[in-house]
């Protein structure tokens, strides 16, 4: 899998040609598969297909070189995007080129040197902050698994033919193929705890036909969630309320468990000062209240959020081992290896208990919280 290379003037250049606007700044922004540019547009454009331009700017996707292979999947993710925008979820929808296409394929240079097809997409940006490196609350957490629960319910009976087949190295199903990777784990004994998670996935999970499938978003991260400020920012304790998300590039048709499993994941390694069973059963209750989720999907749910846990930090050690002056795949792990020890070690029964608790809190059912 290659990422694109390209300067400034190479940007500028992508715009112009493909969406007849002018770049006044661009700004890149943070990806771990593919390239992402913030760039603000000069008012004169040269587009019908555009009405006015955005004064927030837009975000230039140039995608890497295995999903630019994947077209037909672009059409499901739009069509997705779409179907969440119109149950009233705030994210971004695809710009037009002057051709009135909202994708192009363009021959770009690579990391090697060579050049390879990329498919080029223009997004409107969404104002707002991102999630990552806020101030976690439990309030926050439920807020996040709202959002997981309402993209859930908004995709409920959204179906596309090619997301039948259709997957990619982060669906979480793909934690049953980290056998390759795990050797670029440095500790033995972190080594051994991802085998264990993988092999428990495999017997519980993966074949599951009891558990409830769906198209799900897939990849509720701290980079892919926006926040707003309840207060000052400048009051160092500032609480943020969830207002949108962002890429859709993960979509697929799974076990909807998947969906909850990673924003919790996620809620647990980027929080702080919390116990991780609270963030986890906060996070859950949110989802809860927007879509439910049967006995069965309940009772796999420590293993998926082990196992994008596992998923993640075997993929960080992988990628740094390809390049050891990536350390931007590490950020997670490093937060993250402690907590997944920690929860790896807590008996479902234990979990469960406590969730419970928090699930009477928000005056929500708990009869599916059983390990029988």
């Amino acid at each position: 899998m290659e990422r694109a290379v390209v300067t400034d003037s190479e940007v500028a250049d992508l715009l112009q040609g493909l969406y007849g606007l002018r770049v006044r700044h661009q700004t890149p922004l943070n990806s771990y598969d593919d390239i992402n540019i913030h760039v603000e547009i000069e008012e004169d454009f040269n587009n019908v297909y555009i009405s006015e331009v955005s004064t927030d700017g837009y975000v230039l996707k140039i995608l890497n070189s295995v999903d630019s292979n994947k077209v037909d999947f672009i059409g499901a993710m739009h069509g997705a995007i779409e179907v969440v925008c119109k149950s009233g979820i705030q994210t971004s929808y695809p710009t037009p080129n002057i051709h009135g296409q909202l994708y192009t394929l363009k021959s770009l240079q690579s990391q090697t040197g060579e050049n390879c097809m990329f498919l080029v997409r223009l997004f409107k940006f969404i104002p707002g902050e991102l999630l990552e490196g806020k101030h976690y609350t439990l309030q926050l957490c439920y807020d996040v698994g709202q959002l997981a629960g309402q993209l859930d319910k908004a995709l409920k009976g959204f179906h596309h033919p090619c997301l039948e087949n259709h997957s990619r190295h982060w669906n979480l199903r793909e934690v049953a193929s980290l056998d390759d990777k795990i050797k670029h784990i440095e500790d033995e004994n972190d080594r051994l705890l991802i085998r264990d998670v993988v092999e428990q996935f495999k017997t519980n999970v993966m074949n599951n036909q009891a558990l409830t499938r769906g198209v799900i978003h897939a990849d509720l991260n701290e980079g892919n969630i926006l926040v707003k400020p309840l207060e000052d920012v400048s009051n160092a304790s500032v609480e943020y309320r969830v207002t949108g998300v962002l890429d859709f590039g993960d979509l697929v048709d799974e076990f909807i468990v998947y969906e909850v499993a990673i924003a919790i994941a996620y809620m647990i390694i980027e929080s702080t000062g919390m116990d991780i069973i609270d963030v986890a059963g906060h996070t859950l209750a949110g989802y809860l209240k927007a879509m439910e989720l049967s006995k069965p999907d309940i009772r796999v749910l420590k293993v998926c959020i082990c196992a994008r846990m596992a998923q993640s930090f075997t993929y960080g050690a992988f990628e740094r081992h390809k390049d050891p002056n990536n350390l931007y795949c590490l950020n997670t792990s490093k937060k993250g290896w402690p907590k997944l020890r920690q929860l790896w070690q807590i008996p479902t029964q234990v979990l469960f208990e406590r969730w419970k608790q928090i699930m009477v809190h928000y005056g929500l059912e708990c009869n599916n919280f059983s390990v029988e």
